[in-house]
């Protein structure tokens, strides 16, 4: 209305001899003009020019007393086309994500890495490089996805359980990478006691809390070099604990606790939802009784002590489905108090023990512990025909050290080889990730680089330069497909030879051989690499930020005219250890 409004204002009085051509298609032009649109709802980025629409429309003169109107993109749209690039590459909603706010630096490596990134960003000159591992776990940590652990190495797509120091919680998360990298060696952790359990990376980004209560994270090189210097061993606890609030379930307190009744000691006839359950001890038969009151049950009591009860439970189940991870934190606190009435007992440590045959009851028992601030571990007990999983909750801290008073008992760190020769990780946006590894939950790092290189360009393309993003790994295989036809060969790699800004994203990083091996670098992939990188370095103007798991060193062995040029040019940061440099690479610095 407001709209037909607007048109009668200034054109209803108008006659066929007084009316204006151009004033006419200059008001469409301007009423396209100041329209809102809806194109950053898909991107992350606002456009003050057009308004989010992507076009631009502009008056026409036909030059015979006749006026038109055409639409002709705005310069956001090349921002844009960079911005969805990369999300597809699975670099998900940049502008809001990959901020230099949101990457936590809590060391002083990771806080010279951020300044160095945040610098270039507001000032670019030359080029900026970070390299080394991401840092990763073993193929037999797993990760949580909502309703159930997997193994990192059999990761399928869906959410991961990311950690947020800040609120001491944990929320489920679509993670922006997930990365599965060649590795010749990885480190365990393990104490006598059995509550340390971690299988790393010498570059991952260990997470402990201070002796001040603060979490940080330190490469896990570092922490092996001060667990070996100091007699008492490391002085980091590590987090096993977590807040966790799911969306909630449609039971009562009561019915909740009735039903961890049923799991443990209740068992349905054919399809019917009538339950009974058979106790002697007498604590059992007055908690049913309590659960039971109000409700239509039938109590028999037998010569041989027991109780029988039968009543209808709330849900015919006897195991504690992925229905159960939807509790929210009060529901889990009612679960994590009530289960040790049935399936549990209480040692002479004041360790309270859950018992089951049922792998995924344990499971869930030890979340719901866990996600309510209560360390828990699951161990196997094969004394029977059937194994039954204990779970231990601990009613002391949350943490578990890696040092031990007089140097004794302090955490083992052995050296081991990775049995499928890789190594795992996520990159979520907290920088912190829950895993667990035989049944010891934990709170850990995560991969940082490609949040650095992502920022920079984000402030770039805020700024309207055009940033084209190059994945290596896809890229290089498309460039040597078409080597053999000039002129797509020559379109395509002139893109990467000439753009403003270039993001190399895992630089070197190469496919899967059909046995799931690493495919070895090649003399293609190398002819490609200079290519680039040589043209780039004649022309100093053009901004080129890489990263890479390669360090400095490894790169000059591939080819040394090409990783020379890198270093000469770029503001370098290798996570690792770095050996001797050549004369190119003066600025790298090595954390």
């Amino acid at each position: 209305m407001d709209r037909l409004q607007e048109i009668l204002a200034k054109f209803g009085s108008v006659t066929t001899s007084e009316f204006d051509p151009k004033a006419w298609e200059q008001f469409k032009v301007d009423d396209w003009n100041k329209t809102i649109g809806h194109r950053n709802e898909e991107d992350g980025y606002n456009c003050p020019i057009c308004k989010n629409k992507g076009t631009i429309a502009k008056l026409l003169d036909n030059g015979n007393g006749t006026y038109s109107h055409c639409f002709t993109d705005c310069k956001c749209v090349e921002t844009r086309n960079s911005i969805m690039r990369m999300k597809r590459s699975g670099l998900k909603d940049i502008i809001k994500d990959y901020t230099f706010d949101k990457f936590i630096a809590s060391e002083n490596w990771q806080k010279a890495i951020k300044e160095a990134a945040m610098n270039y960003a507001k000032n670019p000159e030359g080029w900026f490089f970070i390299g080394g591992q991401s840092g990763c776990v073993d193929a037999d940590t797993e990760y949580f996805n909502g309703s159930q652990w997997k193994r990192i190495a059999e990761y399928d797509g869906g959410c991961v359980l990311q950690y947020d120091p800040t609120v001491e919680a944990a929320t489920l998360t679509s993670p922006k990478r997930y990365i599965a990298a060649p590795s010749e060696k990885l480190y365990k952790i393990s104490t006598i006691r059995g509550s340390i359990d971690q299988v790393l990376s010498a570059d991952h980004n260990f997470a402990y809390i201070t002796t001040k209560g603060h979490m940080q994270k330190k490469p896990f090189r570092e922490v092996m070099r001060m667990h070996k210097e100091n007699v008492q061993g490391f002085y980091g606890k590590v987090e096993t604990t977590f807040s966790y609030c799911g969306n909630g379930i449609d039971l009562t307190d009561n019915e909740i606790r009735l039903m961890c009744a049923v799991v443990a000691d209740g068992s349905f006839r054919k399809n019917l939802q009538l339950c009974t359950i058979n106790v002697k001890k007498e604590r059992k038969k007055e908690r049913m009784r309590e659960l039971l009151s109000g409700m239509d049950y039938k109590e028999y009591r037998k010569s041989n002590g027991y109780s029988t009860f039968r009543f209808y439970a709330p849900r015919r189940e006897k195991t504690f489905t992925e229905y159960w991870y939807a509790c929210n934190n009060h529901q889990l606190q009612i679960i994590a108090e009530e289960v040790f009435y049935w399936d549990g007992r209480i040692d002479s440590k004041n360790r309270h023990h859950f018992f089951s045959t049922d792998k995924a009851s344990a499971d869930f028992v030890q979340f719901a512990l866990s996600a309510t601030g209560r360390r828990a571990t699951i161990g196997v007990d094969n004394r029977k025909n059937k194994p039954c999983y204990v779970v231990i909750a601990s009613t002391g801290n949350s943490t578990v050290s890696m040092a031990s008073t007089g140097g004794k008992n302090k955490a083992e760190i052995t050296e081991v080889i990775p049995k499928d020769g890789k190594q795992y990780c996520f990159e979520v946006e907290t920088g912190y990730l829950v895993l667990r590894r035989n049944g010891r939950i934990f709170i850990t790092g995560n991969s940082g680089k490609t949040h650095l290189c992502t920022a920079i360009c984000r402030e770039f393309l805020l700024s309207g330069k055009k940033v084209i993003y190059m994945l290596w790994r896809d890229e290089v295989v498309r460039l040597k497909a078409i080597v053999n036809d000039a002129d797509e060969y020559r379109e395509l790699i002139d893109k990467y030879k000439t753009a403003d800004v270039l993001y190399i994203d895992d630089m070197f990083k190469t496919g899967k051989a059909p046995d799931g091996s690493a495919l070895k670098i090649t003399g293609g992939d190398v002819n490609v690499a200079f290519e680039i990188i040589n043209y780039r370095y004649n022309n100093p103007s053009l901004l080129t930020i890489i990263s890479s798991e390669l360090s400095e060193d490894d790169l000059l062995e591939i080819d040394e005219a090409t990783g020379g040029r890198i270093y000469e040019r770029a503001k370098a940061f290798t996570i690792g250890k770095s050996r001797d440099r050549n004369y190119r690479i003066k600025k790298a610095v090595t954390l």
